[in-house]
């Protein structure tokens, strides 16, 4: 019908909700060009998909260095899913990143999550795991964090996701 808006019509009229661009320039000390200084980065997450979905993609980035994966009390039982992590780790030839898992219960006053939710999340969520009879060692998660912040060359960018009890 007349006076009805497109699709373009719509879309280009939408400001964009961010106007920073991420650039890396070389560091001080005479690297060549081609080799940016990385992110140390410590990946906290609940075991959650999305949080998954992140740290594949942050795996995938050659400018991020992955000090430590901990997992977190809420959607998952941490001792657990670390070692899911330890798997997916392990299917891309990665076994240099420390794991750790965290207490299995809501700080004080927290709600717990629903059993179902966590029994999901448990099973990660019915996708199949090589090497699913493997331990994978792990630590404690915030004794973890505390240890690769404080002998971190650099300062070290933190992604959490979830409940935070970490």
């Amino acid at each position: 019908p007349p006076g009805t808006p497109n699709v373009a019509d719509t879309c280009t009229s939408v400001p964009p909700t961010s106007t920073q661009i991420v650039t890396f320039s070389p560091t001080e000390t005479g690297e060549p060009a081609s080799s940016p200084k990385k992110t140390l980065l410590l990946y906290d997450d609940d075991g959650s998909r999305d949080g998954m979905a992140a740290l594949l993609y942050l795996l995938s980035y050659p400018h991020i260095s992955i000090q430590a994966i901990t997992i977190s009390y809420g959607e998952a039982h941490p001792k657990l899913y670390i070692q899911h992590m330890g798997c997916v780790l392990d299917t891309f030839g990665i076994s240099d990143i420390p794991l750790g898992a965290g207490q299995d219960m809501p700080l004080a006053g927290g709600l717990p999550f629903p059993d179902w939710l966590r029994q999901l999340s448990d099973n990660f969520w019915d996708y199949p795991l090589p090497n699913a009879d493997k331990t994978y060692p792990f630590q404690n998660a915030p004794e973890l964090m505390v240890s690769i912040i404080n002998q971190a060359p650099d300062p070290v960018t933190i992604f959490l996701s979830g409940p935070f009890t970490n």
